[in-house]
């Protein structure tokens, strides 16, 4: 089995602000990526519909854009994870990892100002030993920055050697 990489995301962004570079750099090697997003903007949790149809296009875009091979979303209330026991996150994440069987975590810097990041780092803490038939090899964590950034991503492969850029504000 090659490169198995999950990316463990809070909120869907997190992905991009935190490791986008890594995860074009290692799809290029041939490495296969997944998305793990533990939370989920939804009517129920009192944003809009036009806001929830948004952020489902823009999941959208960023799996064909990072070309994720398997995408899961737990669907937990944004801002709130600190409020679930953390057994039933990490259960809800090992389901995942078990299905993917993934060789490293990409995973938030427990020292975000974000309480989302710190729980879902915790969480991750539950994997960090073997477990069953997985071997981990790395662990990453996502280092994020505070304030409001422009990302250029130049994308250039074989297909495209004059490459691809997007423009990415947050």
């Amino acid at each position: 089995m090659g490169q198995r990489i999950l990316v463990v995301a809070p909120h869907a962004d997190d992905e991009v602000i935190g490791c986008a570079g890594l995860i074009l750099s290692s799809k290029l090697k041939g490495a296969s990526v997944g998305w793990l997003l533990m939370t989920s903007v939804e009517e129920q949790y009192g944003y809009s519909e036009e806001f929830v149809q948004t952020r489902k296009k823009q999941i959208e875009t960023v799996k064909e854009l990072l070309s994720f091979d398997t995408f899961s979303n737990l669907g937990f209330h944004p801002a709130y994870l600190d409020t679930i026991p953390k057994s039933e996150i990490i259960l809800a994440m090992s389901k995942v990892i078990q299905r993917y069987q993934p060789s490293e975590l990409y995973i938030p810097y427990p020292g975000d100002a974000h309480s989302d990041h710190g729980v879902t780092f915790d969480c991750c803490r539950a994997f960090m030993k073997p477990l069953g038939t997985i071997m981990w090899k790395k662990f990453v964590a996502m280092k994020q920055f505070l304030k409001p950034i422009k990302i250029l991503l130049l994308i250039k492969n074989t297909l495209n050697p004059t490459g691809l850029l997007i423009s990415v504000i947050l």
